[in-house]
């Protein structure tokens, strides 16, 4: 069972920002194993970088995935 890389964005007030995928949340389904994300980044422009690892069948691959938001 495959498991998506998820992202959360917080306003100052700590609500989720609904400016972000489906009010404040995104899902990016990666892979088709126990895949997970570990680092985020913010990029210049504004972009989400999320950083960590999937399954390409045998072994476990470093994956990043760039969110629009």
């Amino acid at each position: 069972m495959s498991e998506p890389f998820a992202l959360m964005r917080l306003l100052a007030d700590r609500s989720l920002d609904p400016g972000l995928g489906i009010a404040g949340t995104v899902t990016v389904p990666i892979g088709s194993g126990n895949e997970g994300a570990f680092a985020t980044a913010l990029q210049a422009d504004g972009k989400l970088v999320l950083v960590g690892e999937s399954i390409d069948g045998t072994s476990d691959v470093v994956t990043a995935v760039r969110v629009h938001p």
